[in-house]
């Protein structure tokens, strides 16, 4: 399988940043909820990896917040999957609480491990996400705690 890193290993850093602006721009585009800085209690409804319109690879993570005065809001966070910041990537899916194997070898391996991290959170988990705007003006986000949520038993029903 070819390492799908290979083809950022000479790209300038002008181009990552061109990268983000294009993802930054995106979250602008759609019709999300932008919420300010701050923590907030979430749950996460979605994630993927996809494509950005340029190409490149990002992991979108929708957020849904469950309390306060921003709640049933739902927001975007993307990530661009690239060899920079592939580490940093990693460490928030390690984040979400999950006790699988965080590491990837190509970007189909990276989707599916992608896929599966939602698959076990979904549902299931609920955070404390901390989001911080950079002076540059790009937002960043921080599992800071995760809880397990507690399920109701389904009724017993009596023949």
């Amino acid at each position: 399988m070819d390492n799908f890193f290979d083809k950022f290993k000479d790209k300038l850093t002008d181009s990552f940043y061109n990268s983000v602006a294009e993802i930054e721009k995106l979250n602008k585009e759609l019709e999300f909820y932008k919420v300010p800085d701050g923590v907030y209690r979430v749950e996460v409804v979605d994630m993927v990896v996809k494509q950005s319109r340029k190409g490149n690879w990002m992991i979108q993570t929708l957020f849904k917040v469950l309390s306060g005065q921003y709640e049933c809001s739902v927001f975007p966070a993307y990530m661009i999957v690239n060899q920079r910041n592939i580490e940093s990537n990693n460490e928030f899916l390690r984040s979400l609480g999950t006790t699988l194997p965080i590491e990837c070898k190509s970007i189909t391996q990276y989707q599916q491990l992608v896929d599966d991290v939602f698959i076990t959170i979904r549902g299931d988990k609920e955070y404390d996400l901390e989001i911080k705007t950079s002076p540059s003006g790009f937002s960043n986000y921080k599992i800071l705690k995760d809880y397990i949520v507690e399920h109701e038993p389904l009724p017993f029903v009596d023949d």
